[in-house]
């Protein structure tokens, strides 16, 4: 930097401060959101593996019950319609997935079905079935047939046929046919959570859907098939990769596993747009900073040169006055800096020196000393205030960085203490004591995860990057399924009253898993914040223009001047409270995020030790039926 100017030194030297930590900073960003990404598509493949296991199990224990009622048949000779029929009825009864059950002989007559006289059943005692793709194919190969999707005849349920051959001495003698309602199995399929928008599709052997949340049953489904011939995985058992969607019109990334033994194919897909979106916002937002920080401290280095420079050329036209013999008492006054830093108004100071052995004059130095002292004086009088008013700025930095070290270092340190601990080779722990040690390092890991998940739902609200499905749900029905899902401590510890009325009837338009984490979230502060035995009472009501959903419980209550900052982050109405039961401080934060995304609102009306109302608002828009 030799001969360069004052200015471009410091606007250098500023820009450099200002780019490495934020480059490192991207770095670290960038690494993060790969590993983002990797464990995304992990989850969505342990997803993809879970999907085929439950749809496997469901379907074949139903076939694995008709294969043991064809043994049985197999292994007797009474073929009473009697004792046929006691087999059909205990397997009705014991699976109620089954509409119908039949026996038939060998040239495909029905010779005994349950029940008997049903008016949903696909076929009559003593129809002829010989002709069915279903039969030949059974009687051909003696083996198990699991049938294509079809809609029954009477019921237009989805329904697979499951036929087992009967043998006796290696001679096929009949079969053991059961029609399968697949309506339970679309519930196990939509139960559980793929992530964030994603969803599951289920195929039979001849392309068909089972499952799928636009395209209708029984249609043909060749996204996956494309996907296949795409990457050549027409051989492989599962695979994954990225294709553009046909029915949904944009680019997917889809994990698949085939069924060997039903000849079945499910997968899972995801938008590519959830994670590049994210990738993407990122760097916007980084960039953005990166340049308003720039431009901050451009200007910064502009005002601290000039600041620099003004009193330096003071120095330099005193010189100049000096040297020409021209300085004057009267010229000082002019030009003397009166915002300049201390030490340059000490060095104008010595130039006054010169000035006053040039002149002799006593008594003007004098009146000149006692004006700069009250000017240095009113000059660190302002520099008091500007340090406290830093201090001050610096102390609630220090705060917010000891909550989220606090909140963090906890579960880091009891994890650390755990594992040292069952590291030790001097001490044989017994098993109990190792189960507990293991408990509590589960729940610290669930605190992390809560943690990071409750930031990373924040970021999201910050960001507007937070997506929602929604779908279209009965409030009621709704609000009961939420309520059946609290199993567990410690919504057990609480008493939930909900009563469906007109109201609750209505049909609304939401993401169900973001508005069940508001619920479950206003739950758990009711319970965490009650006085003994919690009761919540949840309520549906409207007017002409809102429906209202309210939460009322027997809690503490919130004083009335910590209303207004509920919703803020990191507040907390008792901090010891929510320090022994876990709260970030965010959840609300959250809520608030999640209802107001919907276009709603969230209110709330408290008493101390009278309890809280939350009410969230639903306008009765284009959401609402």
């Amino acid at each position: 930097m030799n001969n360069m100017t004052i200015k471009k030194q410091l606007t250098i030297i500023f820009i450099i401060v200002t780019i490495l930590p934020i480059s490192i900073l991207g770095i670290f960003h960038s690494i993060e959101m790969t590993d983002f990404i990797t464990q995304s598509s992990k989850n969505q493949k342990y997803a993809t593996q879970r999907l085929a296991e439950s749809v496997e199990t469901y379907v074949n224990f139903h076939v694995n019950y008709i294969e043991s009622i064809s043994y049985n048949l197999s292994q007797s000779q009474n073929w009473s319609i009697d004792y046929m029929t006691m087999l059909l009825k205990g397997g009705k009864i014991k699976l109620p997935g089954f509409i119908e059950l039949y026996v038939g002989n060998s040239d495909g007559k029905i010779i005994a079905s349950y029940p008997r006289n049903s008016q949903e059943g696909e076929f009559l005692l003593g129809e002829d079935i010989s002709n069915r793709d279903h039969f030949k194919e059974i009687k051909a190969t003696e083996r198990t047939v699991v049938t294509p999707i079809l809609l029954g005849r009477h019921s237009k349920k989805p329904l697979i046929m499951i036929e087992a051959p009967i043998l006796q001495e290696s001679q096929f003698q009949g079969y053991v046919l059961g029609t399968l309602d697949l309506t339970a199995l679309k519930k196990i399929i939509i139960d559980y959570d793929y992530g964030i928008g994603a969803y599951p599709v289920v195929e039979d052997q001849d392309h068909k859907v089972i499952y799928h949340p636009v395209l209708p049953l029984i249609s043909k489904n060749y996204e996956l098939k494309n996907l296949m011939q795409q990457y050549h995985f027409e051989d492989r058992l599962l695979g994954d990769g990225e294709f553009y969607s046909t029915v949904n019109h944009r680019y997917e990334y889809l994990s698949f596993e085939k069924i060997p033994s039903l000849n079945w194919v499910v997968y899972v897909s995801q938008p590519t747009s959830f994670k590049t979106e994210s990738i993407r916002n990122a760097m916007i937002l980084l960039g953005i900073v990166l340049v308003a920080t720039l431009i901050f401290t451009q200007n910064l280095a502009k005002l601290l040169a000039q600041r620099m420079l003004d009193p330096i050329n003071v120095l330099i036209e005193y010189s100049a006055a000096i040297e020409r013999k021209s300085f004057s008492l009267e010229n000082f006054d002019k030009i003397q800096m009166t915002n300049a830093a201390k030490e340059f108004n000490l060095l104008l100071n010595r130039f006054y020196e010169m000035g006053k052995n040039v002149f002799r004059n006593r008594e003007e130095l004098i009146k000149l000393n006692l004006d700069l002292e009250r000017r240095i004086a009113e000059r660190t009088e302002g520099l008091v205030k500007d340090i406290t008013k830093e201090k001050e700025i610096d102390r609630l930095k220090n705060q917010l960085i000891s909550f989220t070290s606090h909140e963090f270092k906890t579960p880091i340190t009891t994890l650390s203490g755990s594992i040292e601990t069952l590291l030790r080779k001097d001490i044989e722990w017994e098993e109990d004591f190792i189960d507990e040690i293991l408990l509590g390092m589960k729940d610290d890991i669930q605190r992390l995860e809560q943690l990071t998940s409750d930031w990373i739902d924040i970021v999201k609200i910050d960001s507007n990057a937070l997506v929602l499905i929604n779908e279209q749900m009965r409030i009621g029905s709704f609000i009961e399924g939420v309520i059946q899902g609290l199993k567990k401590p410690p919504y057990t510890e609480a008493k939930i009253v909900f009563k469906r009325c007109e109201a609750s009837e209505h049909i609304v338009a939401f993401d169900i898993k973001r508005v069940e984490q508001v619920i479950r979230n206003i739950i758990t502060n009711a319970i965490r914040y009650s006085k003994g035995n919690p009761t919540i009472f949840i309520r549906v009501y409207e007017d002409k223009e809102s429906i209202y959903i309210d939460f009322k419980d027997n809690g503490i209550g919130i004083a009335e001047e910590h209303i207004p900052k509920i919703f803020d982050r990191f507040f907390h109405v008792d901090a010891s409270r929510t320090r022994k039961t876990g709260g970030t401080g965010l959840g609300l934060a959250i809520c608030k995020g999640i209802i107001e995304a919907h276009g709603w609102e969230i209110k709330v009306v408290s008493q101390l030790n009278k309890g809280s109302t939350f009410t969230i608002v639903i306008p009765k828009n284009e959401q609402v039926k």
